[in-house]
This record gives structure tokens, C-alpha cells and sequence, in this order.
């Protein structure tokens, strides 16, 4: 298994941010890329996790997405629906071909994936059930 160290990731070349509740730990570098795409609001570094027909599940929204064209389109959709969108990893491990990641989603709701209601006026917190 791969693994980053808590503090940054590395993608690309490059090294990123990523936010993580227990620096002492390192993280699978998937989490990493999941975590870096999602905080820099980037569908082409998220379909690029995915494989052609890979699938995206988005529980919170029940949104299921296929491939690389759809897995961008969902990141894109929700950087419109929620501004600011970031991805804050409270704890992620894995063993073999699995990974477990626990997190908390937040950002600003605008408001476009409820239309019978503004947005509200301070960001909004997502986390997925326990």
C-alpha cells in the first residue's frame, strides 16, 4: 500500500496540502489525491483516480457517476452547488485493495441543489453517518 505522510501529498510532482485531523499518522496516498482533488475543486485530477469505467457513489447527494466524463462532471456540479467545497480527513487506513477513509465535507451552499429554498448565510457542514 502506498502511503503520504499526514502533512502533504504528493501529486504529480508536486506537493499539496491536505488536511488531516491526526498528523502522527500517514494516509494512503489515494486518500491524499481523493482529499486534493476535492480541495482544489479539480474534476480532471479526480476522473484521473478513476479508470473508464470506473463509478463514483456519492451517498449524500445519491449521485452515482461513470467514468472519467462523469466522475468530473460530479466534481464540477458540486463546486457549483456547494463554493468552496473542502475535504478535511479525520482518519483513513487500508489493508490490501481496500481503504476506509472517515471525513468531514464543508463549504458554502449556493443554494442549486435545493431550489425551493435560498442559500443560507454561513457555510454548511457535511459529514457522511457513522
Amino acid at each position: 500500500m502506498l502511503v503520504e505522510s499526514a502533512k502533504t501529498a504528493v501529486h504529480g510532482g508536486e506537493v499539496q496540502p491536505v488536511a488531516y485531523s491526526r498528523p502522527d499518522i500517514r494516509i494512503p496516498r489515494m486518500v491524499a489525491a481523493w482529499a486534493e482533488a476535492w480541495n482544489t475543486a479539480s474534476p480532471q485530477k479526480m476522473a484521473a483516480m478513476f479508470t473508464e469505467d470506473g463509478v463514483y457513489q456519492g451517498n449524500a447527494f445519491q449521485v452515482t457517476m461513470t467514468g472519467h466524463a462523469g466522475v468530473a462532471t460530479w466534481v464540477a456540479i458540486t463546486e457549483q452547488g456547494i463554493k468552496n467545497a473542502h475535504v478535511h480527513v479525520v482518519d483513513a487506513f487500508g489493508e490490501g485493495d481496500k481503504i476506509a477513509v472517515r471525513w468531514t465535507f464543508s463549504g458554502t451552499d449556493t443554494g442549486a441543489f435545493a431550489k425551493d429554498r435560498p442559500p443560507p448565510a454561513s457555510p454548511s457542514v457535511f459529514r457522511p453517518p457513522p
